[in-house]
């Protein structure tokens, strides 16, 4: 049986009105005030633990009352807190129906309100109350754990900043903002909820925009694929406010998915970009071939070669001398966001790009020499082993020396040296040595096209000149040397070519100075 302790209608009034200021549900109220009751009736009758405190909802009535269990007279007799028991012998002489284990309700006093009591029943409710808020708080953001959430930024320092989220107020460290990051009072942030930690008294919220997997939520938000799970991203990796690399995939082959996270003119990477402080982001293909997806992460700089080490779990790799600095990144940052994406150690080795150029004009000098010649593989192959790779050398080598390179003949020399002649002439060019000399071309005493300036002048009349010389079968500077003015200007002025005599004779004179006196050299 209950007593009741005391009424108070009015207390239904004040549980109403803070359920609706603080959005506190009522029942969870009415449950924290009964245990504001029972610390205070503890306080007041002395720490009993079966004190028990029952409300009425639609009175504001309040029993008090101790609950007894009812045991066998041995089990009374044997135990610790006979206040908490009761023998059933004894029981059955208040009411003959009662049973083992049954509770019966033994009535406590009013309690005596003094001001120590009210005080702490004030102090006790307060804290309550603090409680309920945090409950329901939490209740709200634990299913954000691992999403995007924003607040407003209410102060901020060189330690972090303060934002109000959800009616409440919390902080987030400058160590978990990007360098980049310029907010001021009463913008919007937005911040990833990574974890949230509840006690009695407070609510801590652990948030970062530095976190990977805000990257891969605001990508998200950004392309619908990525929501429709069309694309899947595997992988972030990022060097906050600098650079980051996304690995992304899509079973559907009609899914590009780095264009799809790229958007119309970038409009999708640079949306995430601009709210990462102007952070660069790398979209990436992944593939489960590890080769594969080295060569991706790096592109569009080519892979010359590339060499995986499964047992170490690394790649040498290997780039033009020309890429060498953006494989690598400012200060290694590309390869150690590549490594780490992977979890591939990534060697880096860079061929000369002079080596490169070296063997594509060896490729190009052997087929002009085939071309030229109307010979072989094999026999302008060994001309080439013998150092004479163009059709210059070969005319300047004479047929002598040519005669002399193992497996061939003088026959067969005359007729090399013949048809790197007529190749010459062909194609109206002149074998130049320069090495033996530096003619001097007139700018003036020209006849065709005399409205060119003096620098342009110069430039096609040496055309003009090879041309002539050309013409006549004049194929090597020394016969230029060997001939009188007179001849010279003769053969040019066949070609329309006119050229002073005075300036012949000069250039003759220099080409005889310059070539003899080498040959007195040798």
């Amino acid at each position: 049986m209950s007593t009741k302790s005391f009424k108070n209608t009015e207390i239904l009034y004040v549980i109403d009105a803070i359920a609706r200021e603080k959005s506190i549900n009522t029942d969870d109220l009415f449950l924290a005030l009964e245990e504001v009751i029972k610390a205070t009736t503890k306080a007041q009758y002395g720490n009993v633990e079966n004190i028990c405190v029952r409300m009425d909802k639609k009175t504001g009535n309040v029993d008090l009352y101790r609950a007894i269990k009812v045991v066998s007279d041995e089990d009374f007799e044997e135990a610790e807190d006979k206040f908490a028991v009761i023998a059933l012998s004894a029981a059955k002489k208040q009411n003959q129906d009662i049973s083992i284990d049954d509770i019966i309700e033994d009535p406590l006093p009013p309690l005596d309100m003094s001001r120590n009591t009210a005080h702490m029943a004030k102090g006790l409710i307060i804290s309550k109350l603090r409680e309920l808020e945090i409950n329901k708080q939490y209740d709200q953001l634990k299913d954000r754990v691992g999403d995007i959430v924003q607040g407003s930024v209410k102060s901020i320092d060189k330690k972090g900043a303060t934002l109000a989220i959800e009616g409440s107020e919390f902080y987030i460290s400058r160590s978990h903002m990007i360098k980049g990051d310029n907010f001021k009072t009463g913008e919007r942030m937005k911040v990833y909820l990574v974890k949230i930690e509840k006690s009695k008294s407070d609510i801590v919220m652990h948030l970062s925009r530095t976190h990977n997997d805000f990257l891969s939520k605001l990508l998200k938000n950004e392309v619908p694929e990525i929501q429709d799970k069309l694309i899947e991203i595997k992988d972030v990796v990022r060097d906050p406010g600098s650079r980051a690399k996304v690995a992304v995939y899509s079973s559907d082959k009609s899914v590009d998915p780095i264009g799809s996270c790229i958007g119309i003119k970038g409009s999708r990477v640079q949306a995430v970009t601009a709210e990462l402080a102007g952070e660069r982001i790398d979209i990436v293909r992944w593939s489960p071939d590890n080769a594969q997806y080295v060569i991706n992460c790096f592109a569009p700089i080519q892979i010359l070669k590339i060499i995986m080490d499964e047992e170490n779990n690394s790649a040498d790799i290997e780039v033009m001398d020309k890429d060498l600095s953006p494989v690598i990144g400012r200060q290694g940052q590309n390869i150690k966001l590549i490594s780490k994406l992977t979890s591939i150690h990534v060697n880096v080795n860079a061929e000369r790009e002079t080596t490169k150029n070296n063997e594509a004009s060896n490729t190009n000098d052997l087929s002009e020499l085939m071309n030229a010649l109307d010979i072989d593989e094999l026999l302008a192959q060994l001309l080439f082993s013998e150092g004479y790779k163009t059709i210059n050398t070969i005319i300047k080598a004479g047929e002598s020396k040519i005669a002399q390179v193992e497996g061939l003949d003088e026959s067969i020399a005359q007729e090399l040296v013949l048809r790197a002649q007529e190749y010459i002439a062909q194609n109206d060019e002149i074998v130049e040595e320069t090495q033996t000399t530096a003619i001097e071309i007139p700018s003036h005493d020209h006849k065709i096209d005399k409205d060119r300036t003096q620098e342009n002048d110069s430039v096609l009349l040496m055309k003009e000149i090879r041309n002539a010389l050309g013409h006549a079968g004049i194929s090597n500077l020394q016969s230029i040397a060997e001939m009188s003015g007179e001849e010279l200007q003769g053969i040019l002025e066949e070609s329309n070519v006119i050229i002073s005599r005075d300036k012949l004779d000069d250039i003759i004179m220099k080409l005889r100075d310059e070539i003899f006196f080498n040959l007195a050299q040798k």
